[in-house]
Order: C-alpha cells, then sequence, then structure tokens
C-alpha cells in the first residue's frame, strides 16, 4: 500500500503525536535537558476540517502539559496567488485563526507559544527573485509585529538553498541561494532583518 503524501493523512498520525510528544519530553525531563518539544501544523481553512476536535479528544492533561510550542506552517502567495498590497493581511489572518480557532479547538491554551517553522516564497519562472525579496520583507516584519500579541517565538524560512535552481518544479526554488551557493536578493533582505528586528522573533 503506498501511504498519502501529506503526514496528516498516515493512519493513526494524531495518537502517533501525542504519545510522541509526551514521550520526548518525559525523556528530555529525565535528562534534564532544556529541549522544547511541540509539533507543527498547517492551518486549517476547511470548518468541516475534524484535525483539531479530534486532537482534543486525545489531549489529556499530560501531552497539554509537555507542549513547549506549537508550529504553524504556511505559505502565503505561493498556492493561492495574493496581490502584494493583500499579503499583509493574509498573513495576520492565518495566524490569528491559528491562534485564537485552530489551537483552542485542540484545547491548546493560549500560552503555549507559537513558532513560524515553515514559510517561504519560490522563486523561479513567473516569479522573479525581486518579488521573493519584497515578499519575505513583508512576511517577515508582519510575524514580528504580531509576536507580542500572539506569542510567536520564533520564525524559520523553508529552505536557505534551492534544490535545484534549473529545476521544474515549484519546490527546487524556494532558498534564498541557487543551488551554487551565490544569494538570491532575499538573501540579504534576510540578513538586513536579522539585524534590524534583532531581539524580536
Amino acid at each position: 500500500m503506498r501511504l498519502p503524501v501529506l503526514d496528516g493523512s498516515v493512519p493513526g498520525v494524531l495518537d502517533a503525536l501525542v504519545r510522541g510528544v509526551v514521550a520526548a519530553k518525559r525523556e528530555a525531563r529525565a535528562l534534564g535537558l532544556p529541549v522544547a518539544v511541540g509539533f507543527n501544523a498547517v492551518p486549517v481553512f476547511d470548518p468541516a476540517d475534524t484535525f483539531w476536535s479530534d486532537l482534543a479528544a486525545l489531549a489529556d492533561d499530560e501531552f497539554l502539559a509537555s507542549l513547549d510550542y506549537v508550529g504553524v506552517d504556511f505559505f502565503p502567495d505561493v498556492f493561492r496567488p495574493l496581490p502584494p498590497e493583500n499579503l499583509a493581511g493574509a498573513v495576520t489572518g492565518v495566524l490569528r485563526g491559528f491562534r485564537d480557532t485552530d489551537l483552542p479547538r485542540a484545547g491548546i491554551p493560549a500560552g503555549v507559544p507559537l513558532r513560524v517553522c515553515e514559510n517561504g516564497w519560490p522563486t523561479g519562472p513567473g516569479r522573479p527573485e525581486a518579488r521573493q525579496a519584497a515578499t519575505l520583507d513583508t512576511v517577515v516584519r508582519t510575524v514580528a509585529a504580531l509576536a507580542d500579541e500572539l506569542r510567536v517565538d520564533s520564525y524559520a524560512f523553508f529552505s536557505l538553498r534551492d534544490a535545484d535552481s534549473h529545476g521544474d518544479g515549484l519546490f527546487h526554488h524556494f532558498g534564498l541561494l541557487r543551488d551554487d551557493y551565490t544569494p538570491k536578493p532575499a538573501f540579504a533582505t534576510y540578513q538586513n532583518l536579522i539585524a534590524q528586528l534583532r531581539g524580536v522573533p
């Protein structure tokens, strides 16, 4: 049998998620290691989706006490095109929806920090490198502006380097660097954002 591509479609994934978080936290505590334990997910836009309510049925007190963060993976303007002027509003809507709607459906307390675990914008045909830099700037500044309100404690870009700068696939071109390690404009943008927003997630 061939398993579905998406991790969330694998049979038993929610049970594995809950057991894995609890086991990881128990081990970290036993070893006295300051390891942050959590999981990441994509935002749910379908009101009929049951991921978070199904998780709530399994999320006992030990699971909730073991959570140091919940990560969000989102890629605005990648799979659903957006006008550049709507990007900041879309990022705000996704993050607020994740914090205020999705997580409460699983019984996850508001005090559990959020982490942006995957975010990015690929270059390639019809996707100029300058637009990648502008998109990155808007997204990171929006996340930083919401950090205190939504308790976002970190941000990670999806890929430092292209998988294949000459490849045909969308996922070949997410890097801030080309596959020969030469920088795209977004690399300098990211460096500048880190320097300007140091101390802000």
